[in-house]
């Protein structure tokens, strides 16, 4: 069975999802989530980093980051750097 499909199967019914890899390539798809599932991305902490498909931000209401410039350098929101993403961006501690 492949990965994603096995990722998949294990997030079909999550509410919570807590991903804490290194890994360099996304792993969590759009399709693995289901309407209001909650996702706390953590691995992602170089540029090189990736563990979010930009299916599941697309995907998302709210993101929050330690702070917006680090997540658009290190995390997930670096593949909106320099552009306004399509949701709403909080940093902790505000």
């Amino acid at each position: 069975m492949a990965v994603h499909t096995e990722i998949g199967n294990a997030c079909r019914e999550a509410d919570i999802i807590v991903t804490t890899t290194p890994s360099r390539e996304p792993l969590l798809s759009g399709e693995h989530l289901r309407e209001g599932v909650h996702v706390t991305a953590m691995g992602s902490d170089s540029p090189e980093k990736r563990e979010l498909d930009s299916s599941v931000l697309e995907r998302a209401d709210v993101f929050v980051a330690d702070t917006q410039a680090q997540s658009e350098h290190n995390g997930e929101l670096k593949v909106y750097a320099g552009h306004r993403p399509p949701f709403t961006v909080h940093e902790l501690g505000q």
